[in-house]
């Protein structure tokens, strides 16, 4: 199972399927490629607090997504100091690079790894919470929660107390459409 922290809070989040505008800058840059495609720089960072909050990027499979992912992760987690990964990047050239870089509490899960450890969706999103649940317990094990089994009540505790927004990144979150083709109702719960 795959849930990883930076630090912060807050229930207005922006939820990513996978990547960005900027991010494929950087994989071009990384690659010593142009990056071939029209690029709106920073498209991630304007949609932080606003309505358009919730942001999804569809690409190919094979395409990097999962590796985009993990790039968006260690920019915005305050888990760890990812300062020098894009040093020499176009990325840190830019005038808010340091006003978001390690910022935020990062929930990163690749919903594939609890599918494919469920039989039904209700078990499914139950893992999730499960698992979302035990970590931030483990990172923030002072805070006094209201209830520590239902997870929205979890983090909006933890944004109370730290003031800090959550980021969640949310990879293959299309599976279930790929693998229970035919399931409509597993599916209309999932997404519910």
């Amino acid at each position: 199972m795959e849930s990883s922290f930076g630090c912060g809070t807050s229930l207005k989040c922006i939820v990513l399927d996978c990547t960005s505008d900027y991010l494929v800058e950087i994989n071009a840059e990384s690659a010593g490629q142009s990056a071939g495609c029209r690029t709106r720089g920073w498209c991630t960072n304007k949609k932080l607090n606003t309505e358009q909050g919730y942001i999804c990027v569809s690409r190919p499979r094979r395409f990097g997504k999962s590796m985009a992912a993990n790039m968006l992760t260690a920019y915005y987690s305050r888990g760890c100091d990812s300062r020098e990964l894009f040093q020499g990047l176009k990325i840190a050239t830019h005038p808010d690079f340091e006003k978001h870089l390690n910022q935020y509490i990062v929930i990163h899960l690749n919903m594939q790894n609890f599918l494919s450890k469920t039989q039904t969706m209700e078990q499914m999103i139950a893992l999730v919470t499960k698992a979302v649940g035990r970590d931030l317990l483990r990172a923030y094990p002072d805070i006094d929660y209201l209830d520590k089994t239902i997870l929205t009540f979890m983090l909006d505790d933890i944004y109370q107390d730290c003031q800090v927004p959550f980021i969640f990144i949310i990879d293959e979150w299309d599976c279930i459409f790929r693998s229970r083709k035919n399931q409509l109702e597993e599916q209309t719960k999932y997404l519910d």
